[in-house]
């Protein structure tokens, strides 16, 4: 995992898992592109193996109230996160929502967001502002937001 980084290392783990195991379609982790860095700073919590420690129980988590427990207790441990952290928690819960959702993959640029979802599960939209080929939906947004923001816009108008 030090080598690879948690997501990389999240692929791969679950690759291997797909070669020994029939559950492996419960094993994929969603890729996230995104504008910001969603990992600990070395400067909050010190210890590497700690952030890597925290890196695999967010990874673990299978709910917005697991992932709010931990970003609690870590928050408790090492004082109130930096905006990197909060963005590290952001893009967990982001994480998690988009497997809810089947969302395999989503990019989060300067004018769009889109989304790439597991086959058959992208449900219609009457949102005139998404722009869908096959399994992936693109919402161009020329506002200049905060990408989690825009990410919510975008799920909002999935949900239309």
């Amino acid at each position: 995992m030090q080598v690879f980084g948690p997501v990389l290392y999240s692929h791969l783990l679950k690759s291997a898992s797909e070669k020994c195991d029939d559950r492996a379609a419960d094993l994929w982790v969603p890729d996230l592109n995104l504008p910001v860095v969603d990992m600990l700073p070395a400067n909050y919590a010190q210890s590497e193996a700690v952030r890597l420690e925290i890196y695999g129980r967010a990874a673990r988590c299978g709910s917005a109230d697991e992932l709010d427990e931990l970003e609690e207790e870590v928050s408790r441990r090492f004082g109130k996160l930096p905006p990197t952290a909060r963005d590290f928690f952001a893009a967990a819960r982001l994480r998690i929502d988009c497997k809810r959702r089947g969302i395999v993959r989503l990019d989060v640029g300067p004018d769009a967001v889109a989304a790439t979802f597991l086959p058959g599960r992208l449900r219609k939209s009457n949102a005139r502002s998404l722009q869908r080929d096959g399994d992936r939906v693109v919402y161009a947004s020329k506002k200049l937001e905060e990408p989690f923001n825009r990410v919510e816009e975008f799920i909002d108008l999935l949900d239309a």
